[in-house]
Order: structure tokens, then sequence, then C-alpha cells
């Protein structure tokens, strides 16, 4: 079976929220930035900061999917 690896841009607001009610946390993500860590040796990786529409219980404002 093959698997689609997201780019860092497909990982926006709406992706973010659903992971996040998926894991029984009630927030809305509005914005998402990300920036680039390590030097690329192993592979891409990403650091997330979300954005929540309120305040949010317990949910982390970064994230590294």
């Amino acid at each position: 079976m093959a698997v689609t690896i997201p780019s860092p841009d497909d990982l926006d607001g709406a992706w973010f929220t659903a992971r996040l009610r998926d894991a029984g946390h009630d927030v809305t993500v509005r914005g998402v930035q990300y920036e680039p860590i390590g030097t690329g040796q192993v592979g891409r990786c990403f650091r997330y900061s979300l954005d929540y529409a309120s305040e949010h219980g317990g949910g982390s404002r970064r994230s590294i999917p």
C-alpha cells in the first residue's frame, strides 16, 4: 500500500484541528506557521507553531507531527 507523505504546506489549521479533535481535544486551530529544524541529514523535519481560535485546554502551541 502506497503512503502519501504530506508537504509542510498541507498541514494547515484544518489538518491540525482534525487531528487534535480525533485525540479528544475540543479546539480549533486558525493559523499555522512552520520552520525547518535539523540539518536534513535524516529527513525533512519542521516545527509547527499553532494559533488557536480561543483559549484552549491542554493543546500545545508547538508541535512536531
